[in-house]
């Protein structure tokens, strides 16, 4: 069985933060903790980043190369308010 150190050397973490939200400090901070950490910033998000309807959770996750899928074409699902 692997360590907790270990298993944190064996993943890659992507921390998603708006700049809204004033807490890319925290993120930047995080990702100094944890190796092979990246961090998105998204410039137009408020706290609340990945409830808002024009953030793609998928697609930051394949423009940071965070997944490791073939490209689908999956339709978008819409949100009812």
């Amino acid at each position: 069985m692997l360590s907790l150190e270990a298993l944190c050397n064996r993943l890659c973490s992507l921390l998603v933060d708006a700049i809204a939200a004033a807490l890319v400090s925290e993120a930047e901070r995080l990702a100094r903790l944890l190796p092979h950490a990246k961090v998105q910033v998204l410039p137009h998000s408020g706290h609340a980043c990945l409830l808002e309807t024009q953030v793609d959770l998928l697609e930051i996750m394949k423009a940071n190369e965070f997944l490791d899928l073939p490209d689908l074409d999956l339709p978008k699902i819409a949100l009812s308010a």
